[in-house]
């Protein structure tokens, strides 16, 4: 799998980032996720989803956006993980 995804985030349910391995953790994170209707599908079904194909604002590349949300100890949903997957790196 090295390779194949880029950086993996922790966002809160409006896909505002409270932590990122795309920065060190000292860096403030008032960023959002760039796959917002993904994180308002996941977080409305609490299921894992597949975004739409887009560019990634820190590289250029084409990548697709992935999320699965983390439950609280009621189940409700808190948390998103998300991710993306670099498709330059897909091979057939």
């Amino acid at each position: 799998l090295s390779g194949l995804f880029g950086h993996v985030s922790i966002a809160g349910t409006d896909g505002t980032i409270e932590v990122t391995t795309a920065e060190p953790l000292t860096a403030p994170q008032a960023r959002r996720l760039p796959s917002l209707d993904l994180v308002a599908r996941v977080v409305a079904s609490g299921e894992a989803g597949v975004g739409n194909v887009l560019r990634s604002a820190a590289t250029g590349g084409w990548i697709i956006p992935i999320a699965v949300p983390v439950r609280d100890a009621g189940g409700a949903v808190a948390l998103v993980v998300a991710g993306a997957i670099q498709t330059e790196q897909i091979r057939a």
